[in-house]
């Protein structure tokens, strides 16, 4: 694929979509879905695109796009060209009770999972799961629920065991599904 762009240091994500002939927003959302994409962002916010990034969007615009990969298809795709990358799961410590994740028997895992994508597994506290939730509400304005407190209280955990790394933890659940439960105190 040639994209008609200019050689520069960095690309504006306008630049970059109209080369790509797709949305500024089919852009956001990639930048979000895969982190082979890392974009430096100035104060505003407003994404800056090296040449990386940009043969990165077409590796990942050729499998989206032209080859028809699912992003989980693509994800994976990438994930094996960088050993690198490494997908840590987090369940709950025997005892806890930590809505929307769980500890399941093998016998009861849903079809979709793929241990073998599972490179490592941190058991999580539920009071660690929900001070983090209440934390993230309160300190950074992130509105979430149990399970995500559990991966960022996670990521927080492996970030002290390794060094020069980028992690990632997904927000994957709303707080206003918890006000009724008492773990927002009133």
């Amino acid at each position: 694929m040639h994209l008609d762009l200019p050689a520069k240091r960095y690309y504006r994500i306008g630049e970059i979509a109209k080369a790509f002939d797709v949305n500024a927003s089919l852009i956001r959302f990639w930048d979000k879905e895969f982190e082979a994409l890392k974009p430096k962002k100035n104060a505003k916010g407003n994404r800056r695109f090296t040449p990386e990034d940009v043969q990165n969007l077409k590796l990942i615009y050729n499998l989206v796009k032209e080859r028809g990969y699912t992003l989980e298809g693509a994800k994976t795709y990438l994930k094996e060209q960088n050993q690198d990358i490494k997908i840590i799961g987090v369940q709950p410590t025997e005892g806890s009770a930590i809505p929307g994740i769980r500890r399941w028997p093998k016998a009861y895992l849903p079809s979709i999972f793929q241990p073998g994508r599972v490179d490592e597994t941190i058991d999580m506290e539920q009071d660690i799961a929900e001070d983090m939730m209440r934390k993230l509400a309160i300190q950074e304005g992130i509105f979430c629920g149990v399970s995500s407190g559990g991966n960022v209280a996670a990521a927080l955990r492996l970030s002290e065991q390794v060094s020069n790394a980028l992690i990632v933890a997904i927000i994957c659940d709303r707080g206003d599904r918890y006000l009724s439960t008492g773990v927002f105190p009133a």
